[in-house]
């Protein structure tokens, strides 16, 4: 009985994250759990207005998913290969 209890626990689970995930507005815990970030440190990116977020009513803030994915992939870091390509590409040139 308690092993049932369990299985349909962890299910709804399964079924909530699922939920969470295929959400476009997040909370700021939403959004700290999806970036791995520390719910302060997600609020000074919010204060220093580094992140893009919304605050209607100057309250509660808000973030979308789609936003928050673009600032992500906004700052690669580029590879070492593909700065000693750069690199490469003056002398090249001067041949």
């Amino acid at each position: 009985m308690a092993n049932k209890f369990y299985k349909i626990m962890e299910q709804m689970l399964v079924q909530m994250q699922n939920n969470s995930r295929k959400k476009e507005i997040l909370t700021v815990e939403e959004t700290a759990e999806y970036l791995g970030f520390a719910t302060s440190y997600l609020y000074k990116l919010t204060a220093q207005r580094i992140v893009p977020h919304y605050k209607p009513l100057n309250k509660k803030i808000f973030f979308k998913r789609s936003e928050i994915d673009k600032w992500i992939m906004a700052h690669p870091v580029e590879t070492m290969a593909k700065s000693v390509e750069r690199a490469m590409i003056p002398l090249k040139r001067k041949i």
